[in-house]
């Protein structure tokens, strides 16, 4: 005859699994139900770049979009960017809460032509002052000729910031790089993307 013994484990014991299964399902439940970027390649619409960025999981978070440094083929910095720009949102100057699939829109980059001389590029910045927001240009250089212009790489970082509180950034953000290339015989810019550089946890 077989004697089967049947241990119960001390309550102390059962306790500390309860408690750890819970904490699992806490950290799933967090995280199924925290913000995720998502971006979408820019396309022109016209002569503006425009970036769609979404929420592609769950919660609420409000997106903004820095330009970060612009350099040229070689990664040399042009001098044009010496600390994060925030750039414009087609829409509106005001805030935008994504959750549920809602998009926001980024101008990130504008072609300016000027009769007779040439073109550049334009980023369409927000200003800040006393509190009060309004829209900034940036010119990325002087307009020539686009066959004595040369290629340029612009880094962006896109941010969600925290609902609850509009100055804190959640983590972790999203790094992406493309180069400007201008085509004279086409008299065009081209954009491709580049391998982005490593993400980083980023607080503003």
């Amino acid at each position: 005859m077989i004697e089967i013994k049947i241990s119960i484990p001390p309550v102390a014991t059962v306790r500390g699994w309860f408690n750890c299964a819970k904490m699992f399902f806490k950290k799933i439940a967090r995280f199924l139900n925290s913000p995720e970027i998502g971006v979408k390649p820019p396309t022109f619409v016209g002569d503006t770049l425009q970036l769609e960025v979404q929420n592609v999981r769950g919660g609420r978070a409000f997106p903004k979009v820095f330009l970060e440094d612009v350099t040229d083929a070689a990664c040399k910095k042009t001098g044009v960017v010496t600390s994060p720009i925030e750039v414009y949102r087609l829409e509106s100057l005001e805030p935008i809460c994504l959750a549920g699939g809602a998009r926001a829109v980024f101008g990130i980059l504008s072609e300016v032509v000027v009769d007779g001389i040439g073109s550049c590029l334009r980023v369409n910045t927000v200003l800040i002052n006393n509190g009060i927001k309004s829209r900034g240009q940036m010119f990325l250089s002087e307009p020539c000729p686009l066959a004595q212009q040369k290629e340029l790489r612009l880094t962006y970082r896109v941010v969600f910031y925290s609902t609850n509180d509009y100055w804190t950034a959640l983590e972790p953000d999203e790094s992406l790089l493309y180069s400007v290339t201008p085509l004279p015989e086409s008299g065009k810019y081209v954009l491709q993307s580049v391998k982005s550089p490593v993400a980083r946890k980023t607080r503003r």
